[in-house]
């Protein structure tokens, strides 16, 4: 009898572990976009739901889980609400781009080639790239396969052949960058672009370039191509416009690189006002921050002079003054003191 009880509860113990249902794993937007319930990915978003958030098992975004899925409204929604489109995860590398060719999702990677910001040349840990995974490692394909996946490899030969068609059509940019032409040269060339309609703000797209996202005058700005720099002001270059990956903007990359005649074109622009005090958004620093970091005496000075703000601190808490003593730089912690000095007697 008691033989007979024990199995009972055994068997019973054992069916409810069978039959109970699973500790959900995912957070509730990732369940959501599972189920292509869009209203609920709406309600979610709408509550404060992290569009960004990863699963803690393999460091999926809801962006990663809806390119795998056949919810390409979801995914274009997550985009429009500020899902990272090129996030690798943490565990496998991949990318949304990746998995959604992974899966053979076509109308997911038509809506991921939309957005000008999607990078189709970042690599898995193994260095393959999106289209190198079509059809996975299947060695045995069949030939519905192989005709899916050829639809798939022509989605890419197309971004590709647009991608180089829009980088060719960049003339402002491609001079900037040909090392081959003095400064000069390029001034003159790019007047004569300016001329025939050339867009003086025109953008590189995101290929894993150190150009990313570059202006014409993000990129002279870094090069200390001040000729280029006053060309282009003076024909309404934006310099509110940021880069990427860092977001920093021309007055970043003058003070970092120490160009201090460049940071002078910067600030006497109509739109410096906009950006002197710019925080970037990687660590907090102001463009005085990024001239201090490297000890460019002059740029700091010309900020300073600028009325750039001495008390706005980075991710680090320092302030201008703060960083200038982490690195022991005298002559700018001298500057500022008596910049700060004379504003208290004003």
């Amino acid at each position: 009898m008691k033989v007979s009880l024990f199995i009972t509860v055994v068997l019973g113990l054992v069916s409810s572990f069978v039959h109970a249902t699973p500790k959900p794993e995912l957070p509730r937007l990732h369940q959501a976009v599972i189920s292509g319930d869009i209203s609920l990915v709406k309600r979610l978003l709408s509550a404060g739901a992290d569009v960004n958030q990863l699963d803690t098992r393999m460091g999926n975004s809801p962006l990663h889980i809806a390119a795998q899925t056949d919810h390409t409204q979801i995914l274009a929604l997550l985009i429009r609400e500020g899902a990272f489109i090129n996030l690798q995860a943490p565990r496998s590398g991949f990318t949304p781009l990746m998995i959604a060719t992974w899966y053979s999702k076509p109308d997911n990677i038509i809506e991921l080639f939309k957005h000008p910001e999607l990078n189709i040349e970042l690599t898995t840990p193994t260095g393959a790239k999106a289209e190198q995974l079509i059809g996975g490692w299947d060695k045995h394909i069949t030939a519905s396969e192989a005709r899916r996946y050829d639809e798939l490899a022509a989605l890419f030969a197309q971004k590709r052949a647009q991608q180089q068609a829009m980088l060719a059509q960049q003339k402002i940019l491609n001079v900037i960058e040909n090392s081959a032409m003095s400064e000069a040269q390029k001034v003159t060339q790019i007047t004569a672009l300016l001329a025939a309609g050339q867009n003086v703000n025109q953008r590189r797209p995101v290929y894993s370039n150190r150009n990313d996202w570059h202006t014409p005058l993000l990129v002279a700005a870094r090069e200390g191509y001040g000729s280029v720099v006053e060309l282009l002001l003076a024909h309404n270059a934006d310099q509110t416009i940021p880069g990427y990956p860092m977001n920093a903007i021309a007055l970043h990359k003058a003070g970092y690189m120490g160009h201090a005649e460049i940071v002078r074109l910067l600030l006497n622009d109509k739109r410096a006002p906009l950006v002197l005090n710019a925080q970037g958004p990687n660590n907090g620093y102001t463009p005085l921050h990024d001239a201090i970091w490297h000890g460019h005496t002059e740029a700091a000075t010309v900020f300073i002079q600028g009325g750039a703000q001495l008390q706005l601190k980075t991710y680090e808490n320092d302030t201008p003054l703060d960083l200038a003593e982490r690195y022991h730089y005298v002559p700018i912690i001298e500057t500022i003191l008596k910049h700060q000095q004379i504003a208290q007697f004003d």
